[in-house]
């Protein structure tokens, strides 16, 4: 939602990916959606997925924000971190989306509930 925006709720986890920026050839470029009602984020680098979403009126295009490259067949090669992507299956009343690169993290969040989407994208370590 933008550097320094605060949702209310909201706090920092600690956790990151990177990605390539725009400017270079490495990767496909990842769209990035925004929901007001949801108050979260989706990320994709799938073309064909990215027009579903702009579809969708729940969600606002938020334009082309950096690089991944693909996951291929769910791996990514031994210089890479695989980004998975899970759904908290709306608990709470409050549908959201996690990108993690971490399998612990990952391992915690099934246990709390959260659905794993799979990988879908692969970024710098």
């Amino acid at each position: 939602r933008g550097e320094g925006t605060q949702i209310r709720g909201w706090r920092r986890t600690g956790y990151e990916f990177k990605g390539w920026s725009l400017g270079t050839p490495t990767g496909l470029p990842a769209c990035r959606f925004w929901s007001g009602g949801q108050a979260s984020h989706f990320y994709t680098i799938d073309t064909r997925e990215c027009a579903i979403v702009q579809g969708n009126p729940e969600w606002t295009f938020e334009g082309l924000v950096f690089r991944a490259g693909s996951t291929g067949v769910g791996t990514c090669p031994a210089d890479r971190a695989v980004v998975q992507r899970l759904y908290n299956n709306g608990m709470r009343g409050q549908a959201n989306h996690r990108y993690l690169t971490s399998s612990t993290l990952l391992a915690d969040m099934v246990g709390r509930g959260w659905a794993v989407e799979g990988p879908v994208f692969c970024t710098p370590p």
